[in-house]
Formats: C-alpha cells, sequence, structure tokens
C-alpha cells in the first residue's frame, strides 16, 4: 500500500492528477486492485483513476463477464475511482 501511495505522490509531483489503467497485461480484478480499493476507502486517493475489464482466462470470458456484472454497478464510481465503459471486448478465439 506505501508503494502506491509513493507512486501517486509522484505523479502528483509531475503534475498529473489522474490516469486510466487500461487494462490487459494479465491484470485480474478484483484481485489485483485490492490496494486501489483500500486507499479508495480510507480516503487516501491523489489520483483520480479509471480503469477497464478485459478477460484475461481463455475460454472463460462468460463467467468473468457474469462475474463482473454481479459485482459491479453500471456507472458506479465515485470522484476518485471509476469503471471505464466499453462498447467492445476482447475474447480470446482463433485468428486473432
Amino acid at each position: 500500500m506505501n508503494s502506491t501511495r509513493q507512486f501517486m505522490r509522484e505523479l502528483n509531483r509531475l503534475g498529473l492528477t489522474s490516469a486510466i489503467d487500461a487494462g490487459g497485461g494479465f491484470q485480474n480484478y478484483p484481485e489485483d486492485y485490492e490496494i486501489i480499493e483500500q486507499l479508495h476507502a480510507k480516503d487516501q486517493m491523489t489520483v483520480r483513476i479509471a480503469y477497464n475489464l478485459f478477460t484475461q482466462r481463455p475460454k472463460q470470458e462468460l463467467e468473468d463477464f457474469e462475474r463482473w456484472t454481479d459485482m459491479l454497478e453500471a456507472g458506479a464510481g465515485t470522484d476518485s475511482i471509476s469503471q471505464r465503459r466499453r462498447r467492445d471486448a476482447g475474447i480470446f478465439g482463433g485468428g486473432f
């Protein structure tokens, strides 16, 4: 948690106040976002973060989407953290 606070402080020092986590890179929601959620709950976010959700498990895309749908409400979020809306979604498959 401390390293994330220090990283946000460095972004602030450079004048950045918001960032978009583009997703991918085998980051799994919500497991890999627990620190951000904890900082948000403690009102310690100094950088606004928007995130995209992408499936990371081939052949389990539907399961991922169903799990996220159960966890998140459309339009949920605050000034500090929010889910970005997507009109397309990457689905693993042949030919891509």
